[in-house]
Order: C-alpha cells, then structure tokens, then sequence
C-alpha cells in the first residue's frame, strides 16, 4: 500500500491522480475531510484523517503502508512534522519512503528552508528505511503569483537580475514520483529534478508573452523593494525574509544547472516552458484545444476557466476585509461540493490601492453551484459594500494560480 502525504497540496493532489489513473491502490493523508472530497472519488483511492503536526495520528494511517511519499508544505513547522513523519513511519514498519525535497539541500545553506531540507534527508536516511530524494527545482507555477501586476501593468516584477533557473512542471514531478513509487531499483537514489532548459527572467517574461498574446517585460526589482512589497501585500514576515534568501542564492546561479533525470527516467524529454505556458494560459488554450487533445498529465486547474475581480477598499477597511475573506475562503475549502472544482485567492498589487481576487471553476456548473451559496451572497454584497468605486471583473488570458503554493 502507498501513503501520499500532502494529499491536497499542487504536488500531492498531481501525484494522487497519476497514481490513481494507473490504477494503483493507494492512501491520501488529509487533515479534514472535507477538502478531500475530490480525492476520494478517484478510484483506488482512499483518504485517511492525520496530521503530521500530531505524531499520535499517524500510526493507523500507516498500518500496512509499505512505501510512502513524504511532502509537505514550506513553512516553519516543515523540520518538525516531516521529522515526525519519518518516525512514525519507521515504527510503522514502512519499507520505503520517498521525499519531495528543494533542488539545493545544505546543512550550510542561507537559505532556510534548504537548511530543513538537508537536515530532513539527513534524518530519513539514518531512519534504516530505504528512501529517495526528489530534489525538485523551481515550480513552473511559481509565477502565477505574479498575475496582479502583469494584469495592471504587463510587468513581471522579480528580484533575479539576469540570473537564469531551469524550472520543472509540476505533472513531470509526479510522474516521476509515480514512477519511483511503483517500480524498483530507486532506493538510496538522489534525483535532481529540473525542466530541459535554464532561463533567465527576460526570457520568461517573452514565453509569457508569447502565450498570452500580451506584451509582458521583466522589471528587475532589488531585493529591498521586493520584500517591502510582499510585506505591504500581507505576505507572512517569515515568508518574506525565506524568499529574500531564497533568490539571493538564485542571483548566484544555484538553480541554473540542467538535470538529465527526468528524461532518464521517463523516456522522454520533460515539459518545456513554452508547453507549460501555453497549456496553463486560458486563451492559448482554447487555441490550441481544436488542434490536439489536452495531455492528461495536466493537472485540473490547468483547465479550469479563470476570472478575475478588481477593486479597491475605501479608506479604513482592510483589517475588516482582511478577516471577511479569511471567513469566505474557510466557507469554500469547507463546501464538499466545491472542493477541488474551485479556488480562490486574494491578492495585492505591489503599489497602489487595487487588490485583485482570483478565481478559477472547473465548468459553468461549478460556478452556479457557488453562486447559489448563503455565503457567496453575503461575500460578494460584502465586496460591494467594502469598494472605493466600481467592481470589476475582468477576463483572465494569462497564467493564473489557483492553489496556495508549498513551495522552492
């Protein structure tokens, strides 16, 4: 039996439905239920309740587990509750664990969360389980936190200079994972796992442009604006500082490097950036959709339909507002009906009053599903109520996130 922690997550959620379309019986690991309803109506695929923040919750969901993948997202508690995972499921008898971990894991490293990572490895490798690490680079999605100013203003703003990073597709991680899950002959292995080529932000910013049909330009941004920015746009002080060490390694080039891995391990070449862009992008999408078949590697919010809403809250109300959306997201990621057909997130332009909120739904029905909500009703006479001025929606044609990221 296979265990996949992080079962909700960008990268377990991928896994769990690669895993699932083989045919392969597994475990998702969740914390409610509630947000797992997509999950288990996967076939083969059964969700256990558990919390690697409380080692006591572990032990039934690891009964007769034999192999395990070990993700979970990068936040402060991420050496504690992996550390506990690992413990339970050496007492557990699991046989084999594989780790989701940062492409440049040091003991050494500035970098925070490199530092969890190398210590974490260190762990389950003296666990006497057999494991394998995963060091995946750079998420292709990262850059959807950088839809409210490409909206605005058609800039990609990064603290990256000219530095260049080989990013990785997210549906290429988890058909390696899946591989290494199900198929012998990874145990104590290390795999580096990159996209086929290294680019710089200038570059980035042309793929995008060339996807969307939009002309975006890359701003470099120093590295004091840039935390001043994520700061103003409630990104978490932690976070912030973890970021700023983050890019201040890739500046000197720490993610550059091109891994072979995937193609080794996969048989084919890993899914370039153009074919990312041009797939996650709603209007190159539909373009390309009468040409061929959408690759069902491809995760479902990549094919999801994208708004989004733009205002701007008169003076005085942001810490209200703040606390009204924090209310209507936990309404959503509560509903059963809507988990995994829609997200929703808030977001804040680097300068100025605008906030931009950013949905996608799976289909028409999704989106009247929520519309006949008591608390969507209540969310959106809310909105109105809060705006300095008109609401308004807008047409998304570029790349949009839709889940909260775990993430470098």
């Amino acid at each position: 039996m296979i265990l996949v922690t992080g079962a909700t997550g960008l990268n377990g959620r991928e896994l769990i439905r690669q895993l699932s379309a083989r045919g392969i019986a597994l475990r998702a690991l969740v914390r409610s239920v509630a947000k797992a309803a997509e999950l288990s109506s996967l076939p083969g695929v059964g969700v256990v309740i558990g919390d690697m923040a409380r080692p006591e919750t572990l032990p039934a969901a690891l009964r007769d587990v034999d192999r395990a993948m070990l993700i979970s997202s990068s936040d402060p508690a991420m050496l504690e509750v992996q550390s506990n995972f690992i413990a339970a499921a050496a007492k557990a008898g699991v046989k084999h664990v594989v780790k989701l971990s940062g492409i440049m894991p040091d003991l050494d490293s500035p970098f925070r969360f490199a530092r969890m990572h190398g210590e974490i490895e260190k762990r389950l490798e003296a666990s006497g389980m057999a494991y394998t690490h995963l060091r995946a680079g750079e998420f292709m999605p990262a850059y959807f936190r950088q839809v409210p100013s490409i909206v605005a203003k058609g800039l990609l703003f990064l603290p990256m200079e000219n530095a260049k990073i080989a990013s990785i597709d997210v549906g290429d991680i988890a058909e390696v994972a899946a591989t290494v899950l199900t198929s012998s002959g990874h145990e104590g292995k290390i795999y580096p796992l990159t996209g086929p080529e290294a680019l710089s932000m200038v570059q980035v910013a042309e793929k995008l442009s060339a996807a969307t049909g939009n002309s975006i330009r890359y701003v470099n941004v120093p590295p004091d604006d840039a935390k001043k920015a994520q700061l103003s746009a409630d990104v978490p002080p932690y976070l912030a500082d973890a970021l700023a060490e983050l890019f201040a390694e890739r500046r000197k080039g720490k993610e550059a490097q091109v891994s072979p891995i995937v193609q080794t391990l996969l048989g084919r070449r890993p899914t370039s950036f153009d074919e990312f862009a041009a797939f996650a992008t709603p209007r190159s999408f539909a373009a390309n959709n009468r040409r061929r078949e959408p690759d069902p590697r491809r995760t479902l919010e990549q094919n999801m339909k994208y708004f989004l809403i733009r205002y701007r809250l008169k003076d005085g109300l942001d810490e209200q507002r703040r606390r009204e959306m924090l209310s209507f997201i936990s309404a959503l990621n509560d509903e059963p009906a809507l988990s995994g057909r829609i997200s929703y997130r808030c977001m804040k332009t680097r300068e100025g009053p605008d906030y931009y909120h950013l949905a996608a739904a799976a289909d028409d029905q999704t989106v009247q599903d929520l519309q006949s909500r008591e608390f969507f009703t209540r969310y959106t006479e809310q909105t109105d109520l809060a705006a300095d001025g008109e609401v308004e929606v807008l047409p998304l044609e570029i790349i949009a996130e839709t889940k909260p990221l775990a993430h470098a």
